[in-house]
């Protein structure tokens, strides 16, 4: 961006300070994601290097070899540091095999000790203390802990909690982490690994069992377990159990959820049902492990009347090599059942690797679309159909699924996509 003098005839480019405030930051929201324009803008005039910065301190990854570089800056500009809102702290994979080993590599150096006043937290100046989303990934508990988090964040500010790829010793030690934070409102659980499990293959365990310090008691109003290693299937449900039995769902709106067990189905029916209309956007997926088709029976949607989301995740159209077919009766059963005057779209996603044009009807499409062309789905706005890897099979699919809901597609309603790995 360049500037011009104003001319003394008073028909010149006005000059930057001659910009209304709010001209300005709306010009420089629009560059949000172009950090080269940012870095620009923010050496270019006073006036822009505020709003410049906001934006580009905005996302902040923390490592260990970064801390103290973050930590000079904070304290030498404490407003860049109040910029960060959204807070991404890594290690080097190689920590985790390290579990319990305070590597002086990795973040576990940099914790102080604490002072055991009671003006404690007063004395605790974090470097980021308005962040309000953590995101935490490839992380072990010598990490995960009040110290360390203290001196990078506002534990009470904070509103969203993701934790990827890190390694704990049981789901009870994942159930008082996250009621340090009195205003968490979304948390998402994916690739969790407990310690035995990860360094020496022992068999996980996932119940939560003894009393579990909740120092708060946050109340969840998104609870998402992404597809993957969430010490398997069984711990979400574990952990979602928990949540329920300590009242802290009571404001829970969406949930992304898959069970593999026919105990852990019936569970999250209860839970279901005990949600009612309160749910609104619901992420399901059933695993079928084995040949017992009937897990998923029961689950039933006949209460959450407030739907306005249903995905179902993890369709898979094949069964594997030494696995079985696996049964999707349970997808049109779910969706008859469903009466949410609200509901304004269904997503199917579909894990075709490894299929045939054969399996193209373990899914029965012309009663999914007899069920969806009902009077009481006349506000549907969206059906999305997704595809996850099976590349060759594309071209072959959507004629297929086209064929056997004509009526949805004439409403032109119906979207197709395609993702070449899993997500």
């Amino acid at each position: 961006m360049t500037t011009q003098p104003a001319r003394s005839d008073g028909h010149g480019t006005l000059s930057i300070p001659d910009l209304p405030p709010e001209l300005i930051d709306h010009i420089i929201d629009r560059f949000r994601e172009d950090a080269a324009t940012l870095t620009a803008c923010s050496l270019t005039h006073r006036s822009m290097r505020f709003r410049a910065q906001f934006h580009l301190f905005r996302t902040i990854c923390l490592t260990p070899h970064r801390w103290t570089e973050y930590e000079k800056l904070a304290k030498k500009s404490p407003h860049l540091g109040c910029a960060v809102r959204r807070l991404q702290l890594t290690q080097p994979v190689p920590l985790l095999l390290k579990f319990g080993v305070q590597d002086p590599s990795g973040f576990a150096q940099f914790i102080k000790p604490q002072v055991q006043e009671a003006n404690e937290d007063k004395k605790i100046v974090p470097m980021f203390p308005a962040a309000t989303k953590l995101d935490l990934r490839r992380l072990d508990h010598t990490a995960l802990t009040v110290p360390l988090l203290r001196q990078v964040c506002d534990l009470n500010k904070v509103e969203s909690v993701r934790m990827h790829i890190c390694v704990v010793p049981t789901m009870a030690f994942v159930a008082g982490f996250i009621c340090l934070f009195p205003r968490m409102r979304k948390l998402v659980v994916s690739d969790l690994f407990a310690r035995d499990t990860f360094a020496v293959k022992l068999p996980a365990h996932n119940a939560i069992e003894g009393p579990v310090p909740t120092r708060f008691r946050p109340l969840v109003e998104t609870l998402r377990f992404p597809l993957g290693g969430t010490l398997g299937e069984v711990s979400s449900i574990s952990l979602t159990k928990w949540l329920f039995e300590q009242s802290l769902h009571v404001q829970l709106t969406t949930l992304e959820i898959t069970v593999a067990r026919r105990q852990d189905a019936a569970t999250l029916g209860a839970l279901l049902q005990d949600l009612g209309p309160r749910i609104q956007h619901l992420y399901l997926g059933v695993e079928q492990l084995n040949a017992d088709a009937s897990l998923s029976k029961p689950l039933t949607l006949s209460r959450n009347t407030g739907l306005r989301t249903l995905a179902f995740w993890s369709l898979k159209l094949h069964g594997g090599e030494g696995t079985p077919k696996p049964s999707l009766a349970w997808v049109p059963r779910l969706l008859a059942e469903l009466s949410s005057p609200a509901i304004e779209h269904i997503y199917f996603r579909l894990r075709v690797g490894g299929a045939s044009p054969s399996d193209f009807d373990t899914l029965d499409w012309a009663a999914v679309n007899d069920i969806l062309c009902e009077r009481r789905f006349d506000c549907l706005r969206r059906v999305t159909v997704e595809v996850l890897r099976g590349r060759g099979l594309v071209d072959a699919l959507w004629p297929y699924i086209k064929k056997q809901m004509p009526e949805l597609h004439d409403r032109a309603i119906v979207c197709h996509s395609h993702l070449s790995v899993d997500t």
